[in-house]
């Protein structure tokens, strides 16, 4: 089990999780606001009491999904 939390300027953002990676980093940027398109935000990732962080800026698919670009 992932779960993964948005940080910006030392605050949550949004939060996701599941049995996967690529499906906790999903659910995670679907939560983020739209107001932080273009910004760069900081993901903390927590498996197995071990948390790992990368960064990666917001974006807005064509389709309307959010999704942050590692």
């Amino acid at each position: 089990m992932y779960q993964v939390t948005a940080i910006y300027q030392n605050s949550e953002i949004g939060y996701g999780e599941g049995e996967g990676l690529d499906y906790a980093i999903e659910d995670c940027a679907a939560s983020i606001s739209p107001m932080f398109e273009n910004e760069i935000v900081t993901m903390s990732i927590l498996e197995n009491d071990e948390t790992r962080q990368i960064s990666g800026r917001v974006y807005i698919r064509v389709n309307g999904d959010i999704a942050v670009g590692i």
